[in-house]
């Protein structure tokens, strides 16, 4: 009993609620399925690893170009693509789920953000549902949307502790992320639904911006998307 206690009082303090106010926090992992993820760090690790993922891709390209021709390097630039889009899915997907557990929301209304696979079936079985494919059109980017604004819950919940303090920089790339995220899923909301009510506002003001501004801005959107 008395080395047991001994080795109790060395050991590091477990995260949690220990009383009289008072947490320790859980050291946030880059990658989790089970953490918690606030607001800015959410955005910020998305930033991050848009930007590490995109230099990788663009190695792999130049790697391959120099190493391979013709068919083989079709070839290894579509693997590369298949391989860097599923590494950018799974890792979109833990983000997510992690900022839905600092809501105290169950992970798996992250399926929330497939939505827009359903239009295929939608589309097959009844291709004049404008209303219903309206619906599924808008999930994804509204589900997106809540994930950015939606406030975490202060203390802890059943999915462990807050987030200790953000750091300057995840307060300055995460916020400018964030910032630029919400008025991009803002834009694409307003566009989608103006599309589906009152075509003609589109055809009046949008229709008369040159093509070459058009393609900025639906690029715009599938960026942050």
């Amino acid at each position: 009993m008395q080395n047991s206690d001994h080795e109790e009082n060395y050991r590091a303090p477990r995260a949690g609620y220990q009383g009289k106010g008072h947490i320790i926090y859980e050291d946030v992992q880059a990658f989790s399925f089970s953490q918690r993820l606030n607001r800015l760090r959410f955005a910020c690790y998305g930033l991050t690893a848009g930007l590490i993922l995109f230099l990788l891709a663009a190695l792999f390209f130049i790697l391959s170009a120099a190493m391979f021709s013709g068919p083989s390097a079709v070839f290894a630039s579509s693997l590369s693509v298949i391989v860097f889009a599923v590494l950018w899915l799974l890792y979109s997907v833990s983000l997510a789920v992690r900022r839905l557990h600092d809501m105290g929301r169950s992970g798996w209304l992250v399926f929330l953000m497939l939505s827009p696979l359903l239009t295929i079936p939608i589309l097959l079985v009844n291709p004049n549902a404008p209303n219903l494919l309206f619906i599924v059109t808008i999930i994804s980017p509204l589900f997106s949307l809540y994930l950015l604004v939606g406030e975490g819950d202060r203390g802890m919940n059943r999915f462990g502790t807050p987030n200790s303090a953000n750091s300057v920089l995840v307060v300055i790339f995460g916020g400018l992320f964030w910032f630029l995220s919400v008025t991009s899923f803002l834009i694409q909301l307003t566009y989608v639904t103006l599309q589906y009510t009152s075509p003609e506002v589109l055809e009046k003001y949008i229709g008369k911006m040159p093509e070459s501004d058009i393609k900025q801005l639906e690029r715009l959107l599938k960026q942050f998307q």
